[in-house]
């Protein structure tokens, strides 16, 4: 399976046809898919894998991690 990448910078624009294109894109991915990657959305690099350590452990069945994002 691959995960849609998808460039969400057009949504902080005022181009109404590429924001109608970037909602179109990540309607699909979830109906599709479930998830998707962004790309465009302004965050440096850093920000970025220091939030996906959680994640990564949440998506593995009857991992603790798993339990600890479900319970806050």
């Amino acid at each position: 399976m691959d995960i849609p990448l998808i460039d969400i910078a057009p949504l902080a624009g005022t181009d109404e046809p590429a924001r109608a294109h970037v909602a179109a894109a990540i309607g699909r991915a979830c109906r599709d898919i479930g998830l998707f990657a962004v790309t465009g959305h302004g965050l440096a690099p850093g920000a970025t894998r220091s939030g996906t350590g959680g994640l990564k452990s949440a998506n593995i069945p009857g991992s603790a991690g798993k339990s600890a994002v479900a319970t806050g």
